[in-house]
């Protein structure tokens, strides 16, 4: 039997499938270097410039894509506060919030991006240019909460993390451990990234990860300096994949310690695949426990 529809029924139908599709739809917030229309970053031609505004309003499964361009933090992780030359600034990464660089700021679909002729960077160099010792401690932290997040297609340079420790959300943040990164029982994917010119005076130079699991696909961490362990990456009591990555030219002040290091009382697990650790100064060894050497 062949049922037919009132034309009415098909159109309530339809509307009712669009307005579903609308309703679990997640929307997509842009970002440019300058503010473009309503800035409000619907849409590329109404872009903000407020990558952390942008990231702060996305709901859960959300996407932030940012254009090519140079974006330095404003914002104050903890109380909020706007002061362009705080070294406290940092850029924070929310659940189940996506944050993808590398767009040329046409596109439509995220697959059309080119991360490599697009370079999207966050940097530290908030006081006078090309003078470090007044950067920012960190350039990303993550609100803690095992929910997985991603951070897709960026540089992340020029941190010099000597500054005092702070709470974000029950969490202590070490002011001198991991200057392009510091992570705390959180979980997140860090994909073709490129971690340079970092400067940690405790320990992990591009990254510090405190009892979280974080995965690496695809990043190059090179050029980032420590005084103590892990030049490029110091994991304590958490787990880290590192895959498809370069780790090389990094540097250790202490010549006892080595460029991927774990510590801590509870077991820290590396996996390293199919990955380049190369020419790391003073110590060559690639991987460390306890901040010393692990042989291979």
């Amino acid at each position: 039997m062949n049922l037919i529809l009132p034309f009415k029924t098909i159109v309530f139908i339809v509307f009712l499938t669009i307005f579903s599709f609308t309703l679990f739809a997640q929307p997509v917030r842009y970002v440019k270097p300058v503010a473009t229309g309503f800035a409000d970053g619907s849409s590329w031609a109404n872009a903000s410039a407020d990558l952390q505004a942008m990231i702060n309003i996305s709901p859960a499964g959300g996407e932030v894509w940012v254009a090519a361009g140079t974006y330095k933090p404003t914002y104050h992780p903890v109380t909020g506060a706007i002061n362009p030359i705080d070294r406290n600034n940092t850029f924070v990464l929310l659940p189940n919030v996506n944050v993808y660089g590398g767009f040329a700021g046409t596109e439509t679909l995220l697959s059309q991006r080119n991360y490599a002729a697009n370079a999207t960077i966050l940097s530290a160099d908030i006081g006078t240019v090309g003078l470090t010792t007044d950067n920012c401690y960190h350039i990303l932290l993550s609100l803690p909460g095992m929910q997985p997040r991603l951070l897709d297609g960026f540089y992340i340079q020029e941190a010099f993390s000597n500054g005092p420790d702070i709470n974000l959300a029950g969490s202590l943040i070490s002011g001198g451990n991991g200057a392009g990164a510091y992570f705390a029982n959180t979980q997140l994917t860090l994909a073709n990234c490129v971690f340079r010119g970092n400067r940690s005076f405790v320990n992990g130079g591009a990254i510090c990860s405190h009892s979280s699991n974080i995965s690496l696909f695809n990043c190059v961490l090179s050029g980032n300096r420590t005084a103590y362990a892990g030049s490029a990456i110091h994991l304590s009591n958490g787990e880290a994949d590192i895959i498809n990555c370069t780790i090389a030219g990094n540097l250790n002040d202490n010549a006892d310690f080595a460029a991927i290091t774990a510590s801590g009382a509870a077991p820290s697990n590396f996996r390293l695949v199919n990955s380049i650790v190369y020419h790391n100064k003073p110590n060559f060894q690639a991987l460390g426990v306890e901040g010393k050497p692990l042989h291979l």
